[in-house]
């Protein structure tokens, strides 16, 4: 994810644990932030990529400009 902004644009669809923390680090380190959490009633498992932590969801991250 991190190569992703530091060489693109757009949007990703990627796991996130709910730790207000991560979110904070992605703002900081890439001006990224979480921009939409998708209100799903159907839940994915998965794994945070920043933390190792479980997730119930994925989230979309992106860059303002």
């Amino acid at each position: 994810i991190y190569a992703f902004f530091k060489e693109k644009k757009g949007f990703v669809s990627a796991h996130w644990s709910g730790d207000p923390e991560v979110e904070e680090m992605l703002q900081k380190d890439l001006s990224v932030t979480i921009r939409c959490v998708p209100n799903s009633k159907e839940k994915e498992s998965g794994t945070c990529p920043f933390t190792g932590k479980p997730s119930v969801q994925r989230v979309i991250l992106a860059k303002a400009y």
